[in-house]
């Protein structure tokens, strides 16, 4: 038993009647209060997580709450801090809710690929980035973001003009990996989410590192279940599934497959499992090493020069200091965001290997544009990621500015 009174004088009176009446040992007398009992820490630590997940039950707080506890052991034993273990996890969800709503905002890089085709690349205040491709016809996207940012980022299509708050446009979405914040948002959309069986099979598991030689590890399983909680994670309902790699596919309509078994192709050290069209561009899904994640497919057009790497290439220094903060965090929570750090190093040399041989076969001076899963669409020169072109901010603000308050409304009702 711990107490913690103000009064000295009172603390002295029980302590001697308790002592008349039991056998006592007083393990620590501190009336300095320097020392507080972790209680304390622990009702703080509930206070913080309530405000964050809001009308939580009692009971699943406490589950909640063994479970970052247990991540905490767990990194104590490697020599962190577990005070800054805690401090890590709430600032994760924090950042999360302080950041959507009336506290988003985005980068946003926007390409002309032709006269009917545009590339918009979103890259929100948190998490991974979130491309576009709008048609005349329709718009595509290449991953969701994080779930929590979902209204979001239907007003921000419509602020630029891409989908009306109905998303009657989008048809298609194509997913790179089961990362919250790359598949985190594809169950609240309509439209029929294209992925790899692996992928689903990772979005489904309770652990990010499923199917890889981290599978067990109990970093990796609580981590998932702390982002899928605070980032209102929600996998893939309306779904199609890439062909196995045995076999490959051409889209014939945006509805269904037709396949045919043969040796699978290769693209550089990377099998193509399925082809597909954007706006009259043949874009190649590539199966990944599974360095990242297990079932990580990549994205590839050769015509255009387009490459997808998910988070096999990343722009770091492209990142605003408060991203790079944030991303730092999956890194300490769990010591690495690969799930094989071996295989993911063997993935970028082999990336890199891709990207100058596609070079080779373009028109003279072309470079082929790396559309990075965190950061700038970027260029590789001599080894480097460089940012490509100029980026424009949007904030939650400036939707009202443009748009007529009634049809603000209507995207209110919409999100409720």
């Amino acid at each position: 038993m711990s107490l913690n009174v103000e009064n000295a004088a009172l603390i002295d009176k029980l302590l001697n009647r308790l002592k008349s009446r039991y056998r006592l040992e007083i393990l620590e007398y501190d009336t300095l209060g320097e020392k507080l009992d972790d209680t304390v820490f622990y009702v703080s630590l509930a206070e913080r997580l309530r405000r964050i997940l809001g009308d939580a039950e009692d009971a699943f707080l406490m589950r909640f709450l063994q479970d970052i506890n247990h991540i905490a052991q767990e990194l104590s034993n490697l020599g962190k801090n577990p005070y800054k273990v805690f401090e890590s996890i709430l600032k994760v969800g924090e950042t999360l809710n302080r950041t959507s709503g009336s506290g988003f905002y985005a980068e946003v890089q926007r390409l002309k690929l032709g006269k009917k085709l545009e590339l918009f690349c979103f890259q929100p205040p948190c998490g991974g980035n979130v491309y576009l491709f709008n048609t005349l016809e329709e718009v595509v996207l290449i991953d969701t973001g994080y779930g929590i940012y979902f209204p979001d980022f239907v007003k921000m299509f419509w602020h630029y003009g891409l989908c009306g708050p109905s998303l009657e446009k989008l048809k298609r979405i194509y997913i790179t990996h089961a990362d919250a914040d790359h598949c985190g948002a594809a169950g609240y959309f309509q439209a029929k989410t294209y992925l790899n069986r692996e992928t689903l099979k990772v979005a489904k598991e309770t652990s990010r590192a499923y199917g890889s030689s981290q599978q067990e590890c109990i970093l990796e399983e609580v981590y998932t279940k702390i982002i899928n909680l605070f980032s209102k994670y929600a996998p893939p309902k309306n779904y199609e599934l890439f062909p196995e790699l045995s076999k490959t596919s051409k889209l014939s309509t945006h509805l269904s497959w037709e396949t045919e078994s043969k040796k699978p192709e290769k693209r550089g050290a990377f099998p193509v499992i399925a082809r597909f069209e954007i706006g009259g561009l043949e874009f190649e899904a590539l199966e990944g090493m599974g360095g990242h994640m297990h079932g990580e497919v990549l994205y590839l057009c050769p015509e255009e020069g387009l490459l997808f790497p998910q988070d096999t290439l990343l722009n770091f220094e492209s990142l605003s200091p408060e991203r790079s903060a944030y991303n730092t965090l999956a890194d300490f929570l769990m010591t690495s965001v690969n799930v094989d750090s071996e295989l993911a190093r063997k993935e970028r040399i082999a990336l890199v290997e891709l990207i100058l041989e596609l070079e080779s076969s373009l028109a003279a001076g072309k470079k082929v544009l790396i559309c990075c899963g965190h950061g700038s669409i970027s260029l590789l020169e001599n080894g480097k990621l460089l940012a490509y072109g100029s980026s424009e901010r949007y904030s939650a603000g400036d939707l009202g500015k443009t748009k007529n308050l009634e049809d603000v409304g209507e995207l209110d009702e919409l999100e409720k």
